[in-house]
């Protein structure tokens, strides 16, 4: 916050009081202090489009319902227990699209209640994978064709590798972990994610520039089986389908054209989750490579806007924006199926595809089906039913946690709410 009395401002207080799980630090964080800040009454030259585009945003936003009416289709115990995968104490926010209606609980936090929950943009990490990885090359491949997903990497990086491992492997390898290169998880059985830990990746992480991650993960082990064969999870490989797509892009329409400004106009923009924001990687502050790993900051709403783009095709207001082929592949519509990882449920084999984690799921009354989610670090969970319902996680789980991406409990409920298999 700020004072202002029309010619000048005070300096600038801040509070952070609610985020989801910070990388480096294993407790949880809050900051507030005091900075310098200052005023120019200049008007920007778009100033007028800038109030037209925020009344717009605001008149299409979706409605927003308390989460204690979902408690009338299914009561309060089934309401309470939608979600144990995570301690209620670490739990930021909950939310449920349902027919066009986000129902959401408060957002929490030390202090209470965060005023500004429709407004709270959220670090996601890994839930971006799904989000903008995968909705950029979906995207791409409706406007270019579906052969982008087999673009070779060499063709698109300003590098070269010390070893032959990235020998035919194309951004769709990278899209699906399994490029053959790498260390991924501390584990060395093939198709075992382990805790998801990954070997030198304290290294890799904190590199800020495109062309010194690229560099840095090139020299990464290469392994004796081919690329498609074995699932690893690597945000290095994720990192890599942001480049050669960024690059592809420039390719098709010029130095200038870029991935990031690309998913807010052809993506983000028209099914109105604006305005996006996300990390691009470049020192200077230029509009570098998004950082389509794990750095997407989206509201509720842009999650729920996503994610019923995808349920419904790939198509919003009568325009094709996702190719619908390549998303039915990617939400388990057609018989090809993504690589296994871990060890088997009850309910059969896990497996990730196209940036995309599912889970096999039986109902009591024997529907049998594959869930198709996003999840990301410290909790992060975006599931997307087959019945047309939603489901939105926001937490802020400690470190070593398991059973975060679980999504059988929130499945049982959402079956509670409306037949997964009707």
């Amino acid at each position: 916050m700020f004072l202002y009395n029309g010619d000048e401002v005070s300096q600038l207080r801040y509070q952070i009081v609610t985020l989801t799980s910070p990388f480096y630090v294993e407790e949880f964080f809050e900051a507030w202090g005091q900075l310098d800040i200052a005023h120019d009454p200049t008007p920007p030259a778009n100033v007028d489009a800038l109030v037209a585009d925020y009344a717009a945003e605001l008149a299409g936003r979706l409605p927003v319902a308390p989460w204690e009416e979902l408690g009338a289709g299914v009561g309060p115990e089934a309401l309470e227990g939608a979600d144990q995968t995570v301690s209620p104490d670490n739990i930021i926010a909950l939310a449920l699209l349902r027919d066009g209606v986000l129902y959401r609980s408060p957002c929490y936090t030390p202090f209470g209640d965060l005023p500004y929950c429709d407004d709270q943009r959220f670090g996601v990490w890994s839930a971006t994978k799904t989000a903008m990885a995968s909705v950029a090359m979906l995207a791409l491949a409706q406007k270019y064709g579906p052969q982008v997903f087999d673009l070779p990497i060499l063709d698109y990086i300003e590098a070269t590798p010390p070893h032959h491992g990235y020998d035919g492997v194309t951004v769709g390898d990278a899209l699906n972990m399994a490029t053959g290169v790498g260390e991924g998880s501390e584990v060395t059985e093939p198709n075992n994610q382990s805790d998801g830990y990954l070997v030198r990746y304290d290294e890799w992480y904190p590199l800020d520039s495109r062309r010194e991650k690229v560099t840095g993960l090139l020299a990464a082990t290469n392994h004796p089986w081919g690329p498609g064969e074995v699932f690893r999870y690597r945000d290095q490989d994720m990192f890599l389908v942001g480049v050669v797509a960024d690059a592809y892009l420039k390719e098709q329409e010029g130095p200038t054209a870029n991935l990031w400004e690309f998913l807010l106009e052809e993506v983000y923009g028209p099914i109105g989750a604006h305005p996006a924001a996300a990390l691009t990687l470049e020192p200077d502050g230029s509009v570098g490579v998004p950082m389509v790993q794990g750095a997407f900051f989206p509201t509720l709403e842009d999650l729920a806007r996503i994610a019923m783009l995808m349920r419904n095709q790939g198509e919003h207001d009568g325009r094709q924006i996702l190719h619908r082929d390549k998303l039915a592949e990617l939400m388990y519509e057609t018989p090809t199926r993504g690589l296994p990882y871990g060890r088997p449920t009850d309910a059969g084999m896990r497996t990730y595809h196209m940036a995309t984690w599912h889970w096999p799921f039986v109902a009591g009354d024997g529907c049998e089906l594959e869930l198709s989610y996003m999840s990301g670090w410290g909790g992060q969970r975006v599931i997307m039913f087959p019945n047309g319902i939603t489901t939105i996680r926001i937490a802020r789980q400690g470190v070593g946690e398991r059973g975060l991406a679980n999504p059988t409990v929130p499945a049982a409920f959402v079956h509670a709410l409306r037949p997964l298999c009707s």
